[in-house]
Formats: C-alpha cells, structure tokens, sequence
C-alpha cells in the first residue's frame, strides 16, 4: 500500500494539519476522561478554544524547531520517538507555565497531565502504525523469490537482534529465520521479533536437522576461536553450512547489514583469544603518518590496511607484487577513506633498485612487512624460492629501510 507521493510543502502541510487534529483530539478526550464523559457546559465554550489554541502553536513550534514535521513516517524510529518525548513535553511544560502565570485556576491540572500522555500516543501510534504497513504492503522488486534459505542465527544478543531485523526489512524474502540458538539460560524459550530461542548451542545439530536450515549464520563478533569451532564441528554433524559475521572493529557504528555476512576463515577457528590492542599508542605511531605494507594484497596484508585506515595515516603506501591483489585492495581502499591519500606500488621485495625508488619518493615513516610466500607445503617443494623471498627479500626491505631513515620497521 503505498503513500501518497506528495511534495515536500504538501506533505508537511499535510502532517501538520494531520498533528494538530490529533492534539485537539486528545485535548477533548483528557477532558472527557476527567469528567467521565460528562463534561460541565462551563467548559463547552470559548474558554475551551482559549486554552486550545496557545497548547496547538506552543507544539507546533517545538515540533517545527525539533524537525519533527519533515521526517518519513515510513522510517520511523527511535530518534523521531525521543523528539517526539521531547517536543510534547517541552510544549506541555511551557503551556503549563503559562497558566500559572496567567493565573488561571479553571483548568484542572489533571488535563494537562493526561493530554500529554494521549498526544504522546497518538501521534507515536500514528507514525509507527504508518511505518509498519509500508512495510507489510510494500513490496521489494530487487529480492528474488525463487527460493528462500533457511537460517538458524547462533547468538540472541544485540547483534543477532540487528541482524534478524535487517532480514525482516530488506531480505524477508531471500532469507527465513526459523529460530536462535543461545549458551544463556535465561534466553531459553524467549522470543525476538516473533522468533524464538531454541535451545542452547550444543543442541545445534538436533536443531538444524528438525528445524530443516540450509545455513547458520553465527552473530556473536567476540566469539573466541575455540568456540567457533564448535560451533562449525556441530554444524557439520547436521550438513549445514556455517557462515559469520565480522568482528567488533567492523561493526564499530552498529549498523549490521545482511551483505556482511561472510564464509568461515581459517582466522576465525584460531585457538587464542583476540589480542587487545593500545589505542593510543597505535594512533601515535600510525595518525598522520606515511605507513607502507607490504604484501598490501594478501589476506594478511588487506586486514592491516584496513585496521591501520582507522587510525588515519597521511598516506598509505600499497606495496604488492601480484597486479590483480594490488588492484583489488587499491579500490577498496580509495572506496572506503576517500580522503586518505593511497599510493600503489607495484614491486619485488628482492629488488633493491625498485625498493629505494619507491621509500626516495614516498619516504615511509613505518613500514608493516607483510610480503611473503606463506603455503608451507607449495615452498617445501620450492623451498630455494622461499628462502630468496621471505629471507632474501626481508633482508632487502630492511636495508632500504636503515637507508632512507624509516622509524620503525
């Protein structure tokens, strides 16, 4: 069902007028709820709209001020509800204000009191009541129906909650979450938008084979290594495939967003706890720097040039011998910091000649060495290569580094 696609000063005349109809609503319902529906004629005059009418201009101003007026119905959330709050209750405190200093002593205060509550409901009522049939009635053309997967969300906390409402938002139809599964006890048998905690995570096998899933989608970015892996060896037990969501230093803004959803790395199964780092001390050492990485392109390397983007470098220098990798992790960091300056460079760590042109040009103040060949078996076989890259060539880096004066390496 979709709204009226209205203009902008017709669509805020519209709410406007839509606003001061249920305020004047409320206002006559506080005084039948006062009197029991038998209001005195004495209040039935033109002392009714003399009160009326300061209350109406006092809140539309604070709603005009607060922005109230120009939002989306459609999106409504909790920040229009704190203006809301905010609005009716500076408004009701200003009107009360007046009354005492106008020394009107026929209005009962009780009105005032619960005028304010209704018109907090009704309004509220209306706005969310608006956003919640856009949804149910609208439909999404971009979703393919074609199938739907089944998910079971290990972890009802904060971030499954997240997750579980953006599928319900944009991906209710690629997407059907048929329940959680959650280590506390106390969210056992509890509900989340209508979907239930099933049990605890050593039932997770039981659960996706009654339950029929096709993936499970862990939401619990502290999960330590140990614990992923049971969860992935449990998971394997009913045939399911185990997918994640990134760790708290990519959820940092809160927003959660199902295209976050990733496969399982070897990083996540790793037998140790994450390592808390100091903040500060990296800031110092990295903010407002030229930082180089080499092997900027590997999965070792790209994670560093996104932590290090946090702490904004002056520049950051891509040092990679693979063209594609280099490419690749180029764009994603021009996408992700426009503003950070990003130099590629395309290099052997062996070649002494290339490394000085490359720290002459861009003189590097830290350097994270990250270039090496990492597959034990594949340089087992070509071990002479091995040594000449990741010995040979940290031993180059490293005498370019003294060379040209870089603080730390």
């Amino acid at each position: 069902m979709p709204l009226p696609n209205l203009s902008l000063p017709s669509r805020r005349a519209l709410v406007v007028l839509v606003q001061n109809a249920l305020w004047t609503l409320g206002f006559l319902a506080a005084f039948l709820l006062r009197f029991d529906f038998n209001v005195p004629a004495s209040f039935l005059t033109f002392e009714f709209a003399g009160w009326l009418i300061p209350l109406l201009f006092l809140r539309t101003i604070a709603f005009a001020h607060l922005g109230l007026f120009s939002g989306l119905w459609r999106y409504t959330g909790t920040h229009d509800l704190e203006g809301l709050l905010k609005g009716t209750a500076v408004s009701s405190g200003v009107f009360a204000m007046l009354l005492m200093l106008a020394g009107v002593r026929g209005l009962p205060r009780s009105i005032v009191a619960m005028e304010f509550l209704l018109a907090i409901v009704s309004v509220g009522g209306l706005r969310f009541s608006v956003r919640a049939m856009s949804r149910m009635f609208e439909p999404n053309p971009s979703e393919d129906t074609t199938s739907v997967t089944r998910i079971l969300i290990a972890g009802a906390g904060d971030t499954g909650e997240t997750l579980l409402r953006e599928i319900n938002r944009k991906f209710g139809r690629r997407f059907l979450p048929v329940g959680f599964v959650d280590d506390n006890p106390g969210k056992q048998g509890a509900t989340i938008h209508g979907v239930r905690v099933l049990g605890l995570v050593e039932d997770l096998a039981r659960i996706a084979a009654e339950t029929k899933v096709d993936q499970v989608v862990v939401a619990i970015p502290s999960l330590r290594g140990r614990d992923m892996r049971r969860i992935v060896d449990l998971a394997a037990k009913a045939k399911v495939s185990v997918r994640t969501l990134p760790g708290y230093e990519y959820l940092i803004d809160g927003r959660i967003t199902v295209n976050q959803i990733r496969n399982v790395q070897i990083e996540d199964l790793l037998g140790r706890d994450a390592v808390k780092l100091d903040q500060a001390s990296l800031a110092a050492m990295i903010g407002n720097k030229s930082v180089m990485v080499t092997g900027a392109g590997g999965s070792i390397g790209s994670e560093l040039c996104r932590q290090i983007a946090r702490f904004k470098p002056a520049k950051l220098i891509l040092l990679e011998q693979a063209e594609n990798a280099l490419y690749q992790v180029h764009r994603e960091m021009r996408r992700s910091n426009p503003d950070m300056v990003v130099q590629p460079c395309i290099a052997d760590i062996v070649d002494r000649v290339r490394l000085d042109e490359i720290m002459s040009r861009h003189q590097p103040t830290l350097i994270l060495h990250a270039a090496a060949h990492k597959h034990v078996p594949m340089m087992e076989w070509n071990a002479s290569e091995a040594v000449k890259n990741n010995v040979g060539g940290t031993r180059a880096l490293a005498d370019a580094a003294h060379t040209h004066g870089v603080e730390r390496f």
